[in-house]
């Protein structure tokens, strides 16, 4: 079980997208009924499995809890907050939205509700939720900065630049704000505030390596190539292992032609954050660019065990495919394709999906 403040790299700056809760202790949940034992047991198995990290197992407990208990708000929580972990948000909703409903009280439902919400790409509704969770714990850093997250989204930066000054205000040593109001007065063309602020952050929090990739960022933003290496070069020095400096350091070596460093630095950035796809897209287009087809086929087969519901690593997966005369493969990779973009309404990516399936049955 892990407080998850979950983080993106947008633009490989680090945003938080939202904040998920901590797993509620159960220990004194079950009411005093005939059943209270037998709900006692399945949520102590739900924990054990939980911390296992057998997600399907726990879900299964908890549900089993839930029917024995229906108006208990805290299991109904614990059973969203379990769906997001399997990406399953639109079930995930379902549940905390009853969480809410039986507890307007419940901040950790709120706070998951918004998070589920906000992956689904319902920024309005998730903004709601996050409000509610505001309104009851208003001193909460990580509420607020969830709301500026939803804000940055929403491309309200001048809101968002508010909120995240608000929760320095409220925390004036958390690196978190100090990284994220820079991404916002960066994405507001302010680079001279954007920079002054990570100077301060470095004070409060020095030899921080995302800071220093933070100021890294900022002259990439402004054509100055070499300063940004500098700052990513200072950044590996702190932390060898970064996967963002390696990461950008490896497109600006592939941009000067030096596409054995770029691969390794790439390589690098993949073996230190093995759920991100991000580096794995930059080895797959390289080795696209370079009609290595086979290995860029083996680094989009990686992508989609990262990320099946990757509508885009499908379809490059099936164009490579094609390449190979692999239609079977092609064609079952395109369709699932066709799938998931049809899922999301993505009518560019539907069309072109499409277009590769009529060629490959052609």
């Amino acid at each position: 079980m892990r407080n998850l403040s979950l983080l993106a790299v947008s633009a490989f700056v680090l945003v938080p997208i939202a904040i998920c809760p901590i797993a509620p202790n159960f220990s004194a949940i079950a009411q005093t009924n005939p059943s209270r034992a037998n709900i006692s047991e399945l949520l102590k198995r739900g924990r054990d499995l939980w911390q296992k990290n057998d997600i399907p197992g726990a879900i299964e407990a908890y549900r089993q809890a839930a029917a024995l208990d229906p108006k208990n708000s805290r299991i109904q929580t614990s059973i969203g907050f379990l769906l997001t972990q399997q990406k399953n948000y639109a079930d995930a909703i379902n549940f905390l939205q009853t969480a809410t409903q039986l507890d307007n009280r419940n901040v950790r439902a709120y706070v998951a509700l918004g998070y589920a919400y906000t992956q689904s790409g319902n920024f309005p509704a998730a903004l709601t939720a996050y409000r509610y969770a505001a309104a009851l714990e208003p001193k909460n850093p990580e509420v607020l900065q969830s709301i500026g997250y939803v804000q940055t989204q929403q491309n309200d930066l001048s809101e968002a630049t508010k909120t995240y000054q608000q929760v320095l205000q409220m925390s004036p040593r958390d690196v978190k704000a100090y990284l994220n109001l820079g991404y916002v007065l960066k994405r507001q063309g302010n680079f001279k505030a954007a920079t002054e602020l990570y100077m301060q952050a470095d004070k409060v929090a020095p030899l921080n390596a995302d800071i220093w990739f933070a100021l890294g960022s900022v002259l990439a933003d402004q054509n100055q190539p070499e300063e940004a290496v500098a700052k990513y070069k200072r950044v590996l020095q702190i932390n060898p292992r970064h996967p963002e400096a390696n990461l950008e350091i490896g497109r600006v070596l592939q941009k000067q032609g030096d596409l054995t460093g770029a691969l390794s630095a790439y390589r690098r950035a993949a073996s230190s954050n093995r759920k991100s796809t991000a580096p794995l897209w930059a080895i797959a287009r390289l080795y696209s660019q370079q009609y290595s087809i086979v290995e860029a086929i083996v680094e989009f087969r990686k992508i989609i065990d990262i990320d099946p519901n990757d509508a885009d690593a499908h379809l490059e997966l099936a164009k490579a495919l094609a390449k190979q005369q692999r239609k079977d493969e092609a064609v079952k990779n395109a369709e699932q394709a066709e799938k998931l973009y049809n899922r999301t309404s993505n009518a560019q990516g539907l069309a072109e999906a499409r277009k590769l399936l009529e060629s490959l049955k052609s």
